[in-house]
């Protein structure tokens, strides 16, 4: 058994019964940028084996597969724990406090000895919270901070689960497979 969130290497995951696994970056600055800027569709299809993201992003092109991008979320959602060692909504706010703080954060983990750029996610998160925590004086000023970070958004939860993000009503899942759809391999340079 492995103690605490998954640091390098492989997450593995069932959908549906079938086994898959993401790729961890090994630089976990890059798992913090996604976090700060709210991508998680970087983290389910993005990191996804090549064989397997080539299958997923077929499916997701077809109108009528069940898997499309809610689905992708949800998986993104449920890894967050796995990857960031704390909620997806928990790891992107403080991320991208992190980000807009980097001149006060980024001293503040010299002075404690720490290096983000060799750290994973998870400790990157958990460096984040340290320093936030270091600012409060009083309890309640702690506990006010602990849920801003880690209390669900409100649209993010109902009685069956998440609801749906921004850009995924039925609409706009429908336009995005039939772009999808319609898409030509080439018509996209890499970036």
């Amino acid at each position: 058994m492995k103690f605490g969130p998954v640091s390098q290497g492989r997450v593995p995951f069932t959908l549906d019964g079938a086994p898959y696994s993401l790729r961890l970056p090994d630089d976990g600055r890059v798992l913090a940028g996604i976090a700060a800027s709210g991508q998680w569709s970087q983290i389910v299809p993005g990191l996804l084996d090549d064989h397997d993201w080539h299958e997923w992003m077929d499916r997701l092109r077809d109108p009528r597969d069940p898997l499309q991008y809610r689905v992708c979320w949800r998986v993104a959602l449920g890894l967050s724990e796995r990857i960031y060692g704390m909620p997806w909504w928990a790891a992107h706010r403080l991320c991208a406090i992190a980000v807009d703080q980097w001149r006060v954060y980024e001293p503040w983990t010299v002075t404690r000895g720490f290096d983000p750029g060799a750290a994973p996610a998870h400790r990157i998160c958990a460096s984040i919270l340290a320093w936030a925590r270091s600012g409060c004086q009083k309890e309640s000023e702690l506990a006010r901070l602990d849920h801003t970070i880690f209390t669900p958004p409100p649209e993010w939860v109902s009685v069956n689960g998440p609801a749906r993000p921004a850009g995924f009503s039925d609409a706009e899942l429908e336009q995005q497979a039939a772009q999808l759809a319609a898409y030509q391999p080439g018509e996209i340079a890499d970036s």
